[in-house]
């Protein structure tokens, strides 16, 4: 890079990540993926750090089969940026989550967290009783 101020080369890399927008988010915990008991809760878990006084308010959503999700009764986003459940349903709660964060400076979202469902009790299916004489 062409220092034509001679200033440490340092400081002339962090003005340009700056000035080119670049966010300084980061994850500290990611989602990952998880096997959940159908009818129980669950929390998945997302915290992100940034420089709030330089770039604003850190703003969590979340995606579900890559679309953005909104709080329900069901669900809620926690003040730490991890998703709640307060039960999981099968059908409508299976399938791939992302976390993401965003400030005045971009957007960083985390890896994919896949959730899968169990049952709690297992199905033996039919039961035959012999009596022995």
């Amino acid at each position: 890079m062409f220092n034509i101020y001679n200033l440490p080369d340092i400081i002339l890399v962090f003005s340009f990540l700056k000035f080119a927008g670049i966010s300084q988010l980061n994850f500290t915990t990611e989602p990952h993926d998880v096997v959940a008991l159908h009818g129980e809760p669950l929390l998945l878990e997302c915290r992100v750090t940034g420089d709030e006084q330089n770039e604003g308010e850190i703003l969590i959503t979340w995606r579900y089969q890559d679309v953005e999700i909104s709080q329900t009764n069901r669900t809620y986003i926690l003040d730490d940026g991890s998703l709640y459940f307060e039960e999981i349903v099968a059908d409508d709660d299976r399938g791939r989550y992302q976390c993401c964060a965003q400030n005045t400076n971009g957007v960083i979202c985390s890896r994919n967290a896949d959730v899968s469902i169990a049952s709690k009790y297992h199905e033996l299916g039919p039961i035959i009783i012999i009596f022995c004489l």
